[in-house]
């Protein structure tokens, strides 16, 4: 059965921000659920989805058991302006700081 990117999103969403595996919760999150959900989006997704993505990242400075880095290259098949401007209206998180020095890495050059 195919799911749809907002079907997705929405399942996502349902289960909730990646915590940090550092955080006690983890070991109630649902990790293989999520990750199985992020790798059934087809691509390309919309800066909207992309939008509702980030929101689900572990927070600044930790990380999830690497499933903040399947969102991160996710989010990063946008288009570089698109990728600016959803940098620009994100709060801070882990995925949303790993895109911020990539994209300066990347004007850098």
């Amino acid at each position: 059965m195919n799911i749809n990117n907002l079907e997705l999103i929405a399942k996502l969403e349902q289960l909730g921000t990646l915590p940090s595996e550092q955080d006690p919760i983890i070991d109630d999150f649902p990790l293989d659920t999520f990750d199985q959900l992020l790798q059934q989006f087809q691509l390309p997704i919309t800066k909207e989805i992309a939008q509702r993505l980030i929101r689900l990242s572990p927070p600044s400075g930790s990380g999830c058991f690497g499933i903040e880095w399947a969102l991160l290259h996710l989010i990063e098949k946008l288009e570089i302006p698109q990728l600016q401007s959803l940098i620009e209206q994100s709060e801070s998180n882990e995925v949303a700081d790993l895109i911020r020095i990539r994209l300066n890495n990347y004007f850098k050059k």
